[in-house]
């Protein structure tokens, strides 16, 4: 059973969400898609190494209410700024969020055999 404190936490995150975050869909891997508007955290591009060579990443985090992403794991995927990122870890949930970590390649540098996940070099 969902406590008091989980569900005021809810709301807040919630509110905080539609004031600070980021509209995404979240769609679990298989299941059907969630949109959402959270906080979304860019980290920005570094290098990772593949069988096709050396490729430029880019990461985002994002904070998703357990109650749409009860479930979140690797393999997920958000769609934000309209591209796929794949969810390659997840912390939580704490309270009534669950943190997801995602990848996506920079632009030019994909090639369809990279897009499928686990990436390599995460």
């Amino acid at each position: 059973m969902t406590s008091d404190f989980d569900l005021l936490m809810t709301d807040g995150n919630t509110a905080l969400g539609h004031v600070h975050g980021e509209d995404l869909v979240y769609t679990p891997d298989g299941g059907d898609a969630v949109p959402l508007t959270v906080p979304v955290t860019r980290h920005g591009q570094r290098e990772a190494e593949t069988e096709h060579g050396t490729r430029i990443v880019l990461t985002v985090s994002a904070s998703l209410p357990t109650a749409s992403a009860p479930d979140a794991a690797k393999g997920d995927t958000l769609t934000l700024d309209s591209a796929d990122w794949y969810v390659y870890e997840t912390d939580g949930p704490v309270g009534a969020s669950v943190t997801v970590r995602a990848v996506r390649y920079a632009s030019g540098q994909e090639s369809p055999e990279d897009f499928k996940p686990p990436l390599p070099g995460i």
